[in-house]
């Protein structure tokens, strides 16, 4: 009989292992089966005579499944037959490695190929080997009737060339990355003075700039998931937990047991409240989703969970976790893909944004941690140094400060209210670990989105590694990765251009201005020049006056964002006065003259009054004009001059008239034109008058001989460098060229008809 059994039970223990290799994707794994340790889901009221045999045992009733680890030497696994336990098998190892275990469960997950159904995988398999199975966020949850034909099933469909991936849906035990405001001065990591805590002196500002980046934001408007040991109400929270999932139960995200605070921990350092209670998060306004992975969760149910958190509005994953014992080169298709997904397809197509602790073995950075698509964190102390434990490699991003409780300072964050936590108090002061990192960097992360909501998760992540403190050997190294996150270098850089609008002409009335982009919380402060004051001001706006009306003169208005300061220079009351009138004859005697005012501070535009002659253009053919600052006079036939009156003008009034008596040119000796073999030499001012030019530049082609002007001229116009800006063909006797949108600078006019070849020199100058 003893002989039967043995075979039984060897018939038992190898039936998994006919299938000695599962896939990854399209990666071939090969497995082993542990001798030490088993999954169970057969009734735990029949295992009490074999749970003495393991050293330990945790079960979860929920889930269906007991987990048994570290077979003691007295035990005889022929004693699972024994007790008719015929739904126990081995944990799964990995190149027979004890140390790192995979518990396959009943349940496989499988992502089809586009065109193929639940129907194709139906013809796969026998029809009593299922027993469920659900559409879960576009992937397959297949449970099966046998937890020994799991890999086969699983195996099976992903060979018949249905599938994208099929793959056990494992449980793989989660360790916390821990090492095992009345408050806010010993929160160094938020602000670093050097104070002794634990007994132990810090570096002045070693930390993450929390302190002067709340000038900037409080990180309101952004959610941030903790996934963890779940999150429950707290006073330094307030009304800022906005729901909770425990996948693998589906349950409410609350932690299922007084000892588990971790969660609780992780939150105090992203979020806690400005609120003058306890201690302050790195960004305080945040609200929060609880994702409680502690509950039995297999690989899977993370990653239903993780999917929870983005349909519920996660723009941040918060994880201060990995999985226990895990290889450096082990990977898991269902977690990267739900890791892809997070970073590709949340926050409506920008990413969420997804940080991970480290680890802290000192060692190669755990999975998930090494995932490409997330943001990895270790951890130094209160003076720079980088701790032991925590882990490091080519995969490592960032660091933060944190806390070592062994003889070493400890970070000061929640714990549950109350009975239910593990301290006295509704705070603890031993938080350490990577895991204590990690919230300060999904702090940063907060603020930064807080502040510019329109950046994507991987300009994110380019912020905070660019902005990033350097430490250890220059650049990026495998230690401290880009640095220790610095939040107020990232908001600096994150903020959008802020634009600051209104009327650069101000009145002794009330002028408005505006500011686009102001993230929400930043602190708005507006100031103006002495000859200005303010009505009345917002984070958005300021109504602002000249202080008399009899003001006039350069002024400010300025708005200070935070630490940024936008300035709008303008003019103050009534423009000045025009004091000159620049005079350039066209023709040569009792013809076309040309008047240019001097500019005048402050004008919009300028008036003008003819006496004894015409304006001809622009084309108004009158003694008085209103708009540009240059005019063509046509003097009176027969007199011997005119005199031009003009003045300034702009939105609060005018200034006084400026008079000028223009007598006429016939002293320069009729046309101005001198004949030179069959060409002409034309009068510099005649051909180019308005040089420098500002936005307009005019030429002047009225002194050539009535026949030459039949001619067609080429003009054209070139920058320093020689290339060709402008171009026109005309036969006119004025034409203009609107500069208003080049460059200031040196420019070449090039006029020419065949006969005539005419090269300037054109100035335009602002």
């Amino acid at each position: 009989m003893k002989t039967v059994n043995t075979l039984i039970f060897c018939f038992f223990i190898l039936s998994l292992q006919a299938q000695d290799y599962y896939y990854n994707g399209s990666e071939k794994v090969r497995i082993d089966k542990s001798e030490m340790s088993f999954i169970s889901f057969d009734n735990p009221n029949s295992m009490k005579s074999v749970v003495n045999g393991f050293k330990k045992v945790e079960t979860f009733a929920v889930k269906g499944f007991t987990i048994l680890k570290h077979k003691r030497n007295s035990f005889s696994s022929q004693k699972f037959l024994a007790n008719n336990l015929h739904q126990t098998i081995p944990a799964l190892l990995l190149k027979n490695d004890e140390k790192f275990l995979l518990y396959p469960t009943k349940t496989l997950r499988v992502k089809l190929k586009p065109n193929f159904k639940i129907t194709d995988i139906e013809k796969q398999l026998d029809k009593h080997e299922i027993v469920r199975t659900e559409n879960k966020y576009g992937v397959l949850k297949i449970e099966v009737k046998n937890i020994h034909k799991v890999i086969e099933i699983a195996n099976k469909i992903y060979e018949s060339g249905i599938s994208e991936y099929s793959i056990p849906d494992f449980y793989i035990p989660i360790q916390l990355n821990q090492v095992n405001d009345p408050l806010f001065s010993l929160q160094y990591q938020m602000h670093n003075t050097g104070q002794t805590v634990d007994g132990i002196a810090g570096v002045e500002d070693m930390d993450c700039n929390a302190l002067e980046a709340w000038d900037l934001s409080l990180g309101d408007n952004v959610t941030v998931a903790i996934i963890d040991q779940g999150l429950e109400a707290h006073e330094d929270i307030g009304n800022r937990l906005k729901g909770g999932l425990s996948p693998g139960i589906n349950g409410d995200g609350t932690p299922l047991e007084n000892s588990d605070t971790h969660g609780m921990n992780c939150a105090g350092v992203v979020g806690a409240s400005d609120n003058n209670l306890g201690i302050r998060g790195v960004a305080p306004n945040v609200d929060f989703l609880s994702v409680n992975i502690f509950d039995g969760s297999t690989i899977g149910d993370v990653a239903d969970g993780i999917q929870w958190a983005l349909d519920n509005g996660a723009d941040i994953l918060s994880n201060s976790w990995s999985f226990s014992d895990v290889p450096c080169d082990f990977t898991n298709i269902v977690m990267d893909n739900a890791l892809l997904n997070a970073v590709n397809n949340g926050r409506n197509g920008d990413g969420a944004v997804v940080v991970f602790s480290a680890g802290n073995t000192g060692d190669c950075v755990e999975y998930p941690a090494r995932n490409p698509n997330v943001i990895s964190v270790g951890a130094i102390d209160n003076r720079g140094n980088l701790y032991n434990y925590s882990s490091r490699g080519s995969e490592l991003d960032l660091v933060a400060p944190s806390g070592f409780r062994f003889g070493d300072v400890g970070v000061r964050t929640l714990d549950r209210m109350g009975a239910a936590g593990n301290v006295a108090g509704n705070y603890i002061s031993t938080f350490d670990g990577t895991s204590a990192a990690c919230p300060v960097v999904s702090g940063a992360a907060a603020l930064v989105l807080s502040v510019n909501p329109n950046l994507t998760q991987q300009e994110v992540r380019d912020i905070l590694t660019s902005t990033a403190t350097d430490m250890g050997a220059e650049g990026f190294d495998p230690n401290f990765g880009f640095g220790r996150v610095n939040a107020l270098a990232a908001l600096v850089v994150a903020l959008p251009i802020i634009e600051l609008t209104g009327s650069t002409v101000i009145c002794n009335d009330n002028t408005s201005f505006s500011l686009s982009d102001v993230p929400i919380g930043v602190a708005v402060n507006w100031s103006v020049s002495p000859n200005l004051e303010i009505v009345s001001s917002s984070s958005t706006g300021a109504t602002i006056k000249a202080i008399d009306s009899k003001v006039n003169g350069n002024g400010f208005v300025k708005a200070t964002v935070g630490g940024q300061e936008i300035i709008l220079n303008g003019w103050i009351g009534n423009p000045s006065a025009v004091t000159e009138l620049h005079h350039v004859p066209i023709f040569g005697c009792i013809k076309d003259e040309i008047d240019i005012a001097s500019v005048a501070a402050g004008a919009a535009q300028y008036e003008w009054v003819i006496a004894g002659g015409t304006i001809v253009t622009p084309n108004v053919t009158s003694n008085r004009y209103t708009g540009q600052s240059l005019v063509f006079v046509e003097p009176t036939d027969g007199a011997y001059g005119f005199t031009a009156k003009v003045r300034a003008i702009n939105s609060c009034g005018s200034s006084g008239w400026h008079t000028k008596y223009i007598p006429s040119n016939c002293s320069t000796g009729g046309d101005g034109i001198t004949p030179l073999n069959n060409s002409f030499v034309l009068d510099d001012k005649a051909v180019l008058f308005s040089n420098p030019a500002r936005e307009t530049a005019y030429i002047n082609l009225n002194q050539l001989t009535e026949d030459q002007k039949e001619f067609n001229f080429q003009i054209k116009l070139f920058d320093s460098k020689g290339s060709l800006v402008f171009e026109k063909q005309t036969n006119r006797i004025f034409e203009q060229i609107n500069v208003s949108s080049m460059s200031s600078g040196i420019y070449i006019l090039h006029l020419s008809n065949g006969v005539i070849n005419i090269t300037k020199k054109l100035v335009i100058q602002y």
